[in-house]
């Protein structure tokens, strides 16, 4: 068996793993597709005539649930994740998306409906 670099550790140890055992094609097709993925920013009305925020496409689980924790943070309102979508308490669109753009994503992925 081959020795190879374990992409999942920060320090980039050597194991015994091989190459395709942590990394597969699929994997790399996806990191190739993030150019042309949208994150869609919608509102919904919900129980009660409530408004909330709704944010689709992101795919990384450890992703969602660190991005929902900082827009709970920053913009101060209750929300949770479920489905591959974050769902924020309110009419926050705008906020989203500035918060989005700072951290990096383009201006092309983002849609706002």
């Amino acid at each position: 068996m081959k020795r190879k670099y374990d992409i999942n550790t920060k320090a980039n140890k050597r194991t015994d793993t091989t190459y395709s055992d942590t990394f597969t094609f699929h994997d790399f097709l996806k990191i190739l597709d993030n150019d042309k993925e949208k994150i869609v920013i919608q509102t919904e009305i919900r129980k009660y005539n409530k408004p909330v925020t709704i944010i689709k496409g992101l795919n990384n689980n450890n992703l969602i649930i660190s991005l929902t924790r900082k827009l709970k943070q920053d913009i101060g309102v209750g929300g949770t994740s479920k489905n591959n979508t974050i769902i924020l308490q309110g009419n926050h669109k705008e906020e989203v998306k500035k918060i989005l753009l700072s951290k990096g994503f383009k201006e092309e992925m983002l849609l706002m409906l």
